[in-house]
């Protein structure tokens, strides 16, 4: 197209021009075949220049809500420079460099800020499309794993920030978007189970790197599990809470096509039996009730037995020798004496302190039992060294302390109503063999 014709047969109105600018700009227009026009009732035939569009310019919100054709002067010195006519669009042309981008808005953008992020991408001269369309060259969204963001990623979008858009509008050019690229794991919270030291350091670090936040222990906040296999008790809890148990290998993957990447391709296979089995309560060892918050501990004893007696749940799972007196939780967990409308809660908080109680007690028990082992086999070196050397004094204060040892365990034994004989109660519990470093490592996980 001639330079000539550029603006032909096209009225612009530069009235809201400042004074010292607008004489050079009509000359403009003029030149490219445009001409000057101040019929203010001709909303539909005129283009009005303005240099500000603001919402506190109020002649830009008069005519805005007029749907009158608006452009700025450096719109007109784009057209002119890429030698394009004028778009003929409804809303205000502001720049042009957005015209060959199509965006769409995710649905994690704040509800507030969308209908402003929509209209500056029309203002730079952009086209908002829904985030279900192939066509959207880039995706405005503030964190990942919506239905928008997975359709999307099929079709090869490229996803931004929404802080991109502020910034080309506020600096008023085209800023590079691969600055503002969404990491692949914003607004993630992950955890890890069943992994070497070596791959959990890792995992905490490139999670904070790219977007998500890492949480040591399991809870409801968390959005993916990273596991090795279908099992433990942050698995058994993740299945059950909805959370996405997926293996190390979607989170590489979502680094290195910096992309969250499709989670239904990454989950861990387990067969419908042993689903059954992890997700039965009474499935669960010592070592996976140390690694539940106190909460989540009461939480799971409840559900031995789909009771809402803390103490019934845990004799539920505990050999009889070893249950709490029965008089005791009769006495603490009476709702028929309740005065309040929180006597209930509070006669439930007693109980399961009570029965957290009671489990210590019994792993007391057992770890004083080992002890008593170990004591006893010194005892036996000793007198074995005592047939070649004098040790009889030191074997007596050994035997002395023995006993005492002895008695406390008794005692303690006692009142669980546990005699320390009957090793069928630990076989139940199996809790026989007590290694100090298991224990060391449950409270650590």
């Amino acid at each position: 197209m001639s330079d000539t014709t550029l603006f032909s047969d096209i009225g612009f109105n530069v009235s809201a021009v400042p004074t010292d600018s607008a004489e050079a700009l009509a000359r403009l227009i003029r030149a490219h075949g445009g001409h000057l026009s101040d019929k203010s009732d001709d909303i539909n035939g005129t283009v009005y220049v303005l240099e500000s569009f603001e919402q506190d310019n109020g002649a830009f919100s008069e005519l805005v809500s007029k749907n009158a054709r608006v452009v700025s002067s450096r719109c007109l010195f784009e057209s002119i420079s890429l030698k394009k006519p004028l778009p003929n669009s409804a809303f205000p042309l502001y720049a042009r460099f957005l015209e060959d981008s199509t965006i769409a808005l995710d649905e994690s953008v704040d509800p507030a800020l969308r209908a402003g992020l929509a209209s500056i991408t029309r203002y730079l001269g952009g086209t908002v499309v829904d985030g279900h369309e192939k066509k959207a060259k880039y995706l405005i969204a503030d964190k990942v794993g919506s239905i928008s963001y997975k359709l999307a990623n099929q079709h090869g979008t490229t996803f931004v920030t929404s802080v991109w858009l502020r910034d080309c509008w506020s600096e008023k050019k085209f800023r590079d978007p691969q600055e503002y690229i969404l990491p692949p794991f914003r607004g993630l919270v992950i955890a890890v189970t069943g992994l070497s030291y070596a791959t959990r350091c890792e995992v905490e670090r490139l999670s904070t790197a790219y977007g998500a936040l890492y949480m040591p222990n399991l809870s409801r906040r968390c959005t993916h599990l990273l596991t090795g296999a279908p099992e433990g008790v942050k698995y058994r809890y993740a299945v059950e809470w909805g959370v996405h148990c997926v293996t190390t290998q979607w989170f590489f993957d979502s680094i290195n096509k910096k992309a969250c990447q499709d989670e239904t391709k990454y989950f861990v296979p387990m067969s419908e039996a042993a689903r059954s089995a992890l997700l039965h309560p009474a499935n669960i060892t010592r070592m996976d009730i140390s690694r539940l918050s106190p909460a989540l501990r009461r939480t799971h004893l409840m559900k031995l037995t789909g009771a809402s007696d803390p103490i019934s749940n845990l004799s539920a799972s505990v050999h009889p020798t070893l249950r709490p007196p029965q008089s005791r939780s009769k006495k603490v967990f009476n709702l028929k004496t309740a005065h309040g409308p929180h006597d209930d809660f509070k006669s439930l908080s007693a109980v399961s302190a009570e029965s957290e109680k009671g489990a210590s007690k019994a792993i007391d028990v057992i770890r004083a039992k080992a002890l008593l082992g170990q004591a006893e086999r010194l005892i036996e070196y000793y007198q074995k060294l005592g047939s070649e050397f004098d040790l009889s004094e030191f074997l007596d204060q050994l035997q002395d302390a023995t006993k005492v040892s002895t008695g406390s365990v008794a005692s303690l034994a006692s009142s669980m109503s546990a005699p320390l004989s009957d090793e069928s109660s630990f076989e139940v519990l199996k809790l026989d063999e007590v290694d100090e470093m298991e224990l060391e490592q449950a409270h650590s996980i």
